[in-house]
């Protein structure tokens, strides 16, 4: 699941926990059929994250199936869109556009969606649970392979200009420590930006200084 503590105290977050719409896909129709634009009628609710061979007749099932979620947009903004783990092959549609492809079943993965506009959105999962001699596991494991969204969905709202990744490392010399600070600014903007970055600990300014960012 996610992390005991909250990783961040200013963005704002909403987790996509809780009932999606979902369908088993045995035949493999789904993308020629284009259920990520016309989601089938026969879908049942299952809830994320969870494996669906907790449910019934469904315990030994490998394979294909699709989740469907609504989500609310309140104003256009920019959007990180996090998956924390999904069993297997995922493919992930918005609004029937394909954002990007992920293999691997406990890794999480993310979307950035610049400038999505308010109202309803669509969110589909294509999943895919089976084995074979070039999967990692193989088709050959002594253990039952599950499917689905087995960890939280999480939908984050980022500003013009967002830390995308922030590093801390130290080395070590008897009793000081050398630390090394290293910040990833990205800008949604279309002209240059200066911002200033700030790094203090227990309310004690470390290091200040004025950044530029560049365009996009």
């Amino acid at each position: 699941m996610l992390r005991t503590f909250r990783q961040h105290q200013i963005r704002r977050t909403e987790l996509l926990d809780g009932p999606w719409d979902f369908v088993q896909d045995p035949l493999n129709a789904g993308i020629q059929e284009q259920w990520y634009e016309r989601f089938p009628h026969s879908s049942q609710s299952l809830y994320v994250p969870s494996c669906w061979n907790n449910e019934l007749g469904m315990y030994e099932y490998e394979g294909v199936a699709w989740y469907r979620k609504k989500v609310q947009i309140q104003a256009a903004q920019h959007v990180r869109l996090i998956f924390h783990a999904v069993l297997g092959h995922s493919d992930v549609y918005l609004d029937g556009r394909h954002l990007g492809y992920h293999y691997g079943g406990f890794t999480p993965f993310e979307f950035i969606v610049p400038s999505l506009a308010a109202g309803e959105h669509e969110l589909v999962v294509r999943t895919d649970s089976t084995l074979d001699r070039l999967t990692i596991p193989t088709e050959q494991v002594d253990w039952f392979h599950y499917g689905g969204i087995i960890r939280p969905c999480e939908l984050q709202y980022l500003p013009d200009l967002y830390i995308e990744q922030l590093k801390i490392d130290y080395a070590l010399h008897g009793a000081d420590a050398d630390v090394s600070v290293h910040v990833q600014i990205r800008s949604f903007l279309q002209v240059q930006q200066s911002t200033r970055l700030t790094l203090s600990e227990g309310g004690h300014e470390l290091h200040s200084e004025e950044v530029r960012i560049e365009a996009g």
